[in-house]
């Protein structure tokens, strides 16, 4: 047991459960002689919920083929998304669980309209460009640069160092830490990825009216391939203090199929928390984030890790829409914000950290915090006891297009949230 990801299976080291069972429901919009088909709801439950002693439904007309669900939207502002969740409840106490307690949910996003461009945030003096062999762009209280810190606010910094290439994770049990030879960590070993890392790079610098950029080329390599992955980032801090990032990966064939793709960025120790919006609370991947309903989260970067009795990646959040990291220490706080969905995790151990010990205990707490963007990371599988990754949960070769948004800003993070859709 001691060397498995959690005793069990279904709960953490902690006795924390990680995730609940999800009740599967549809919203059918083919009733045919009604004016708003879309409020009409079509449960389909698994047995334990039609004949489980105690569990009951909101609704008195549950059992119906189709219930009326009344509700109203709420008002929206442009570019915001409405949610509509259902939730089964006991309703009596049992002997493992009180009255109340939640034993199944289901989501649906809501069509409110289209989407609509909000109104831009307050303009600030246009950025300028600085050249030499550390060029940096900077509006006055933003800094971009090529140098030791990559992004500082108001003399503040907010990240160190180049933003890098991040396909790596501290593998999995259905990785294979200590499985057989078809184990995915076994191919990746073989081809040395874990000693990945850059061949060569060019930084440049442009700048055009109300605009001006930072481009990071380079390549990436590991000893046991001839072609890997070259890297493209261009961060463009435009007049409104938003900094525009893209990020092009060109994977080569011979390393498809990687453990993730992304980025990775040291941020200094004084981030303590994290705030999201998308899948959680706990953490998801791609492949297991049926049970993790969208919503606004909160968290410490410590809460973010999942002690795992063997240390391995872990706090992954998926299909989020924006973050905020922000600091006690600190009025500067960054948010990240993606055109379509990014993935996350944030942490105060390295890779190599959690992959070289063999105790949760064991871990050493690093001086920065390491943010992980990803454009995807490969789906968990269960390769350990049956089938591994499905093939549309997994990288593959060619070239991706990653595109979010970096925006330092100080005061409340709750103010900032209210106009997040302008950090387009």
């Amino acid at each position: 047991m001691d060397g498995k990801k959690v005793s069990s299976g279904g709960i953490t080291p902690e006795m924390r459960c990680p995730a609940r069972e999800y009740m599967s429901c549809t919203i059918d919009d083919r009733i045919p002689g009604e004016k708003d088909p879309s409020r009409f709801i079509q449960p389909r439950r698994r047995p334990v919920y039609e004949k489980g002693p105690g569990l009951y439904y909101s609704h008195e007309d549950l059992n119906a083929e189709f219930f009326h669900l009344p509700y109203e939207l709420p008002e929206t502002m442009p570019g915001q998304e409405v949610f509509l969740k259902l939730t089964a409840s006991l309703a009596k106490p049992r002997k493992w669980a009180g009255a109340g307690h939640e034993t199944a949910w289901e989501q649906f996003r809501l069509e409110v309209g289209p989407v609509l461009r909000p109104a831009p945030l307050p303009e600030t003096p246009s950025p300028s460009l600085r050249g030499g062999k550390e060029p940096s762009v900077s509006n006055g209280w933003t800094v971009l640069s090529s140098g030791k810190t990559f992004l500082a606010a108001g003399g503040v910094p907010l990240i160190l160092g180049t933003p890098s290439l991040n396909v790596l994770r501290a593998p999995l049990d259905n990785d294979g830490v200590r499985l057989t030879d078809c184990m995915p960590l076994k191919r990746w070993n073989d081809k040395a990825l874990y000693e990945i890392g850059p061949t060569g790079g060019d930084v440049a610098a442009a700048e055009t009216p109300g605009r001006a950029a930072l481009i990071f080329d380079a390549d990436y390599s590991t000893p046991a391939v001839k072609s890997g992955i070259r890297l493209f980032q261009k961060y463009v801090l435009d007049s409104f203090g938003i900094i525009h990032g893209e990020a092009v990966f060109h994977v080569s064939a011979e390393l498809r199929d990687l453990p993730r793709l992304g980025l990775l960025f040291l941020l200094p120790g004084i981030f303590s928390r994290v705030t999201w919006f998308g899948r959680g609370p706990h953490e998801n991947f791609r492949d297991r984030n049926a049970g993790a309903p969208v919503g606004l989260y909160t968290a410490t970067v410590e809460e973010m890790h999942v002690p795992y009795i063997k240390p391995q990646e872990n706090g992954n959040r998926t299909d989020v829409r924006f973050l905020v990291l922000s600091s006690e220490a600190a009025e500067e706080k960054l948010l990240v914000t993606a055109p379509d969905i990014l993935e996350f995790s944030v942490s105060r151990y390295s890779m190599k950290e959690l992959a070289s010990k063999k105790h949760d205990s064991e871990l050493v707490k690093s001086d920065c915090v390491f943010l992980k963007l990803d454009f995807m990371q490969r789906g968990v599988g269960s390769v350990s006891c049956g089938p591994d990754t499905r093939q549309e949960y997994r990288t593959e070769s060619g070239r991706f297009v990653f595109r979010f948004n970096l925006c330092p800003f100080s005061g409340s993070t709750a103010k900032m949230l209210e106009n997040v859709r302008s950090v387009y």
